[in-house]
C-alpha cells in the first residue's frame, strides 16, 4: 500500500464520526481474520468480531490477474465514454428474444454469437455459458418453453463447458454480422464467489487513480434518451412504384426512450428480489435496522481530495450512508445531520458535508457515469425526506455477479452486470432502466364551463356537479400547475348572455378558488348552437392566452366542457383562427350523445395528431367518475408538442396527407406537421404519399424528403429519407380491381365503379406469398380504413359498411409481426374499451400494446358497434364516433 494511499485513509479513519448507534454484536465466524476499523465504528456495527465483505471477491480477482501477468482490463483508470461502432444487426433474428434474458438478439454486443438452441429457441452465446454448470454438466433451462436445453452443435458446447471455469469469454468467435472486435466479460467461479476472498489490505499502485481531463467522462447520451424517436417507413423494401408513381410513407412518433423503463413499479418476485438482497447485506454485515431501508449499493470510486481514489462499496439507507473500503468499514454519514448538499460536475458527485471536522468527499463510477447520475437523484431524493424507489438495475447496478451464487439473480440482471463491467458505454435500452424518469411536466389548464344547464338534472344538481367537477380537477394538480377558467354564458357582471369571462391563469393552491367555485351561478342559456359555444370558448381563452405561464417545457391545454343538445340544431360557421392558439392543445370534452362536428373540430386539429379533439362521456356522472384518470393522463405528457417540417426533392411532390383521418390530396414541396400531448407509451402514425415526378433515375437509391424535428427548448434533429427504388416497378404493371379498391380505399379516393370489390379480397395470404411488411405502415393503413367506413356508417346510420370493411381491416393487422417490446399483459387479459372512453384512447395509442390483442380489440370493437345497429342504433353511432376521434 502506497505512503499515498496510507494518508488518504488514515485521514478517513481518524475522521470524528457522530455518535453511534447501539446494536447487539455479531457471534464470530471466524477468528482468523481481523477487520480494520475505528473503534466506534466497531461498536456501531457489532464488528468487534470479525466478518467477511460480500462483494470483495471481485476486486481480490482482479489483483490475482495482475499479479499472473494478465494485463488487467481497466478497471484501475477513468473509463473514456467514447462512443464504439454500433454492431450491425441481422435480419434473421428481426422480432426475435433471447431464450434467457428476453433481450432482442438484433441488439447483440460486437462479437456475440447467437447460438441455435435443441428446443428450437435462440440465445446469446455468453448467456448460455453463464448459466451452464461447469462442475455439474447441468443443462440451463430455457425460460420460454420451460424446458432444459442444449446447442444445436454439442462439440461447441463441449469447448464451452471446458472453457467456463476460466471464464474466457473473449474468444468467442464473430458472427457473419459482426465486424467489432470482441468484448471480454469477467465471470467469477463460484469457489471464488462462495468463499468470498476479502480484498487484502496493500493493494498495488496502479489501484490509485488520478483525477482525468474532462473530456474523459461520458459520451453525450442526450440523442439517445432525450429525444423523440422518429422514423419513415415504407410498406416495404426495395420500393415498387404504382402506375400513379407515388411512394407512401408513415411518420412513426414516439416519446424520448428515458421514459420507457425508468418506472420503479415492481412485481411481487422482484420485491421479493430485493427483501432477500437486503437480508444477505445486513446478515454478512451484521447491520442495525436503526439504519433503515437499504435503497441502493455500488461499487465506486471514492476520493477526499479529488486526486487520488480507492474502490469501495457503498450502503445507502434512508438515514446513512455506510463507506466500506475492503474489509473495513472507512465512514458513516448521516443524511440528515452530516450531509449538507450534492453537485454533480464532469462525471464526479461531491458531497458537501456540514462540519469541517468531516472530509469533503468526492465519488463516481469507473464503468458508467450513468451510475453515478443515479446516485445523484436518489440522494438528492432522500435529502428533500422523500421515499425514492428503485427498481432492480437501480438498487444496484455493479453487484448482481457478486451475488449469483447465493441468491438466485435473474439473467437479464446478470447480463447487464457483465455489460457494465466491459468498461465500455451501455446501450441505451439499459440506460433507461438505470436512470430514474425526468421529472413531470408542469401544467397549465384552461376549463371553460357553460354556466347554463343543458342536461337533465336540475339546475341545483347541476350547479353542486359543476363544483364537485373544479374542485375534483384542482385537487389533481401539483405545485409547479396552474389552472384557469373561463365561464360561458355570463358577460363580466354576471349577466346571461352570449359571452364569457375568465379566471388565471394561477397555481392550484390559490385561496380564491374556494370562493370563486362557491359563487357558481346558473343562468338562463342565450347561445343558439353549439359551434357557437365553442367559437365564444377560443375566444375567451385567446384573451386569456398573455396571462398563461407558457413555457416550451410545459403542458398547455385547453379543456371545453360541453354538455347536452340544441333542438332542431342548425350548426353555424366556425369561424375561429386557431394560429392565436398554436401554442396550446384543445380538447372537446362532451357530455351526451356525439355531434356531427368534424368539420369544426377538424379546423383546429388541422394537420396535428394526438391531442384527443373530442373526448365523450355518456353522463354527467360517467365524467366525474373518470376525472382523476384524465386528469392524470394530461399529467404524464412527456412531449407536449413536436413540430416537424418536411421538405421534398426537385423531382418529388407531396401527393396526399391525412387530415383528420382522410386521405387529403395536396401538390406541394412542403408540409408541416404537429404531434401533440403524447405519453410514455404512447406513439402516433402519420401516412403521406409522395410523388415521384421523374422516373430518369441515375441510381436505384435516391433522396425523397427531408425532416426537421423542432421540441421543447428548441432543440430539434435533421434528417434525409432516401428509397430504393426497384427499377422494375417503372413498366406499370397491370393491377387487379381488388387491388385497386383497396388502394383507393386507404388513400381516400374509393372507385366508384367497384363498391364491392373488397368482399372477394383473400387476406391474409399465407406465408411464404405474403410479402414482409412494416408494422407501423400496415397498422396505419387498417386504420384510416376502418376510419372511413365508420364514418361512412354514420352518415348511412347502417353497419352496411363495417361489414364490408371488418375482413379487409383483420387482414392487414394480421398481417403485422410482433413486436419485440410488447407489455407482458397476457393475450387472455380483460381490456374493457367500452368502460371508459380512456381507456379505448390508451388501447389505440399505445406503442406497447401487443399486435394480436390490438387486433383482437379493434375488431371486437367493430363487431359489437354491427350488433348494436340492429338494437340500439344511437347508441351504436355514438360508438362510431368514439372509435373515431381515437385512431385520428
Amino acid at each position: 500500500m502506497s505512503n499515498r494511499r496510507s494518508s488518504m485513509m488514515s485521514k478517513l479513519k481518524n475522521t470524528q464520526l457522530r455518535k453511534p448507534i447501539d446494536t447487539k454484536a455479531r457471534e464470530e465466524k471466524d477468528n482468523n481474520v481481523t477487520i480494520t476499523t475505528t473503534p466506534d465504528i466497531e461498536k456501531l456495527f457489532g464488528l468487534d468480531s470479525p466478518t467477511r465483505l460480500p462483494f470483495s471477491n471481485f476486486a481480490e480477482s482482479k489483483r490475482d490477474q495482475s499479479e499472473s501477468g494478465q494485463k488487467p482490463e481497466s478497471p484501475l483508470n477513468f473509463v473514456s465514454y467514447s462512443p464504439r461502432k454500433t454492431p450491425k444487426s441481422s435480419k434473421r433474428y428481426n422480432g426475435q428474444v433471447c431464450c434467457f434474458c428476453k433481450d432482442s438478439l438484433q441488439l447483440t454486443l460486437p462479437g456475440e454469437v447467437v447460438l441455435p438452441l435443441s428446443c428450437k429457441h435462440l440465445c446469446h452465446k455468453n448467456c448460455f455459458i453463464m448459466l451452464i454448470d461447469s462442475q455439474k454438466r447441468i443443462l440451463p433451462t430455457c425460460d420460454i418453453c420451460k424446458t432444459q436445453t442444449n446447442v444445436v452443435d454439442e462439440d461447441l458446447l463441449l469447448g464451452m463447458v471446458n472453457a467456463a471455469p476460466m471464464a474466457d469469454i473473449n474468444e468467442s468467435i464473430s458472427s457473419e454480422d459482426e465486424v467489432d472486435s470482441p468484448m471480454g466479460a469477467p465471470l467469477l467461479s463460484r469457489d471464488v464467489s462462495k468463499v468470498l476472498v476479502s480484498t487484502p489490505t496493500e493493494q498495488m499502485v496502479n489501484d490509485q487513480l488520478n483525477t482525468p481531463p474532462t473530456s474523459a467522462h461520458g459520451i453525450d447520451y442526450e440523442p439517445l434518451l432525450y429525444y423523440p424517436n422518429i422514423t419513415c417507413s415504407s410498406e416495404m423494401h426495395p420500393i415498387k412504384l404504382n402506375e400513379s408513381h407515388e411512394i407512401s410513407y408513415v411518420l412513426n412518433i414516439k416519446p424520448p426512450s428515458i421514459y420507457n423503463d425508468s418506472s420503479p413499479s415492481f412485481n411481487p418476485s422482484d420485491l421479493k428480489l430485493k427483501w432477500e438482497v437486503s437480508n444477505y447485506i445486513s446478515q454478512q454485515l451484521g447491520l442495525s435496522k436503526e439504519l433503515g431501508e437499504l435503497i441502493l449499493f455500488d461499487k465506486m470510486r471514492i476520493s477526499i481530495d479529488g486526486e487520488m481514489w480507492d474502490e469501495s462499496c457503498l450502503y445507502l439507507f434512508s438515514k446513512f450512508l455506510l463507506i466500506y473500503n475492503g474489509e473495513a468499514l472507512a465512514g458513516m454519514i448521516s443524511i440528515t445531520n452530516d450531509l449538507c448538499s450534492t453537485s454533480l460536475i464532469e462525471g464526479v458527485l461531491n458531497l458537501n458535508l456540514t462540519e469541517s471536522t468531516l472530509p469533503e468527499l468526492y465519488i463516481y463510477n469507473e464503468f458508467s457515469q450513468t451510475i453515478t447520475e443515479k446516485w445523484e437523484f436518489v440522494l438528492g431524493k432522500l435529502m428533500d425526506s422523500q421515499s425514492p424507489i428503485t427498481n432492480l438495475f437501480q438498487f444496484t447496478s455493479t453487484c448482481w455477479l457478486d451475488l449469483q451464487y447465493d441468491i438466485d439473480v435473474p439473467s437479464n440482471l446478470i447480463r447487464f452486470n457483465n455489460l457494465l463491467l466491459h468498461g465500455g458505454d451501455l446501450p441505451s435500452f439499459y440506460m433507461t432502466k438505470v436512470l430514474p424518469s425526468p421529472k413531470p411536466l408542469a401544467l397549465n389548464i384552461v376549463i371553460a364551463v357553460p354556466l347554463f344547464n343543458k342536461t337533465k338534472l336540475s339546475n341545483t344538481d347541476y350547479r353542486h356537479w359543476l363544483q364537485k367537477l373544479l374542485r375534483a380537477m384542482r385537487s389533481t394538480l401539483s405545485d409547479s400547475d396552474k389552472m384557469g377558467l373561463i365561464f360561458l354564458g355570463i358577460d363580466y357582471s354576471r349577466k346571461a348572455k352570449a359571452a364569457g369571462t375568465f379566471v388565471g391563469c394561477v397555481a392550484a393552491s390559490w385561496d380564491g378558488w374556494d370562493n370563486l367555485i362557491d359563487d357558481i351561478c346558473i343562468v338562463p342559456n342565450t347561445f343558439s348552437s353549439n359551434s357557437q359555444e365553442l367559437n365564444v370558448a377560443l375566444e375567451k381563452c385567446a384573451e386569456l392566452y398573455p396571462f398563461i405561464a407558457y413555457k416550451e417545457s410545459s403542458i398547455n391545454k385547453v379543456l371545453v366542457l360541453n354538455c347536452g343538445d340544441y333542438h332542431g340544431e342548425t350548426l353555424s360557421q366556425f369561424d375561429f383562427d386557431t394560429q392565436r392558439l398554436s401554442k396550446m392543445s384543445v380538447s372537446l370534452l362532451r357530455v351526451g350523445s356525439h355531434l356531427n362536428m368534424f368539420k369544426e373540430i377538424s379546423s383546429f386539429s388541422r394537420y396535428e395528431y394526438g391531442n384527443d379533439p373530442e373526448i365523450r362521456f355518456a353522463t354527467p356522472e360517467k365524467l366525474s367518475a373518470s376525472i382523476t384518470t384524465l386528469m392524470k393522463r394530461m399529467q404524464s405528457i412527456c412531449l407536449p408538442y413536436l413540430s416537424v417540417e418536411i421538405e421534398v426533392e426537385n423531382n418529388i411532390t407531396v401527393s396526399s396527407i391525412e387530415s383528420f383521418g382522410v386521405m387529403e390530396s395536396k401538390e406541394s414541396k412542403s408540409q408541416r406537421i404537429v404531434f401533440r400531448d403524447m405519453g410514455p407509451s404512447d406513439e402516433r402514425n402519420l401516412l403521406i404519399t409522395m410523388k415521384v415526378t421523374d422516373t430518369d433515375f441515375e441510381f436505384e437509391k435516391i433522396p425523397i424528403f427531408n425532416y426537421t424535428a423542432t421540441w421543447r427548448d428548441n432543440k430539434s434533429i435533421e434528417k434525409t429519407v432516401f428509397a430504393q427504388i426497384d427499377q422494375r416497378s417503372l413498366q406499370e404493371p397491370m393491377e387487379s380491381d381488388a387491388a385497386k379498391s383497396l388502394e383507393a380505399i386507404v388513400s381516400g379516393s374509393p372507385e366508384k365503379n367497384h363498391p364491392h370489390s373488397i368482399y372477394y379480397l383473400d387476406i391474409p395470404l399465407l406465408p411464404p406469398l405474403s410479402p414482409s411488411r412494416n408494422a407501423s405502415f400496415a397498422k396505419r393503413q387498417a386504420e384510416l380504413l376502418i376510419i372511413r367506413h365508420l364514418r361512412q356508417a354514420i352518415e348511412e346510420k347502417n353497419a352496411t359498411a363495417l361489414k364490408a370493411c371488418i375482413s379487409v381491416a383483420y387482414g392487414l393487422l394480421r398481417c403485422i409481426p410482433a413486436n419485440l417490446d410488447a407489455d407482458d399483459t397476457p393475450k387472455g387479459a380483460v381490456v374493457d374499451p367500452e368502460d371508459c372512453i380512456l381507456n379505448l384512447m390508451a388501447v389505440t395509442k399505445s406503442a406497447r400494446m401487443d399486435n394480436q390483442r390490438y387486433v383482437d380489440i379493434l375488431v371486437g370493437q367493430l363487431e359489437r358497434i354491427i350488433s348494436l345497429f340492429d338494437n340500439e342504433p344511437s347508441e351504436a353511432l355514438d360508438k362510431c364516433f368514439d372509435l373515431v376521434y381515437s385512431l385520428v
